[in-house]
């Protein structure tokens, strides 16, 4: 199977959480009722017949999530939703301790097992 790496940094430090295809649809079905960027920003198609881990298929889509990625940040309501923040390891539940959009930054990558 295929996962990808979320390199994430806000306020000086950095972490690093492994999700599968399956859980950016899931944390995108839960967080796009109360997030327009959300809703609107589209993952990659799953395809039926394709094996998930050739190369072709793992640039494809980590170039779209990547654009997911980069347009759920810039939403505040999607930022602070609990589903996102679990979702990208955010160690802390304090609302006021909250991750900001301008100080979020991401990378993405994808390994095969």
């Amino acid at each position: 199977f295929l996962q990808f790496a979320i390199e994430v940094r806000n306020a000086g430090k950095t972490w690093v959480v492994w999700r599968r295809y399956r859980q950016f649809a899931q944390v995108r079905s839960v967080i796009a009722n109360q997030s327009a960027a959300a809703a609107s920003a589209h993952l990659p198609p799953k395809r039926i017949g394709w094996h998930a881990t050739s190369r072709l298929i793992a640039a494809e889509r980590r170039g779209a999530l990547e654009v997911w990625l980069r347009e759920v940040i810039s939403d505040p309501a999607a930022l602070a939703h609990p589903a996102f923040l679990s979702f990208i390891g955010f160690p802390g539940p304090d609302p006021e301790s909250g991750p900001s959009g301008k100080r979020i930054y991401h990378s993405l990558q994808a390994r095969r097992h």
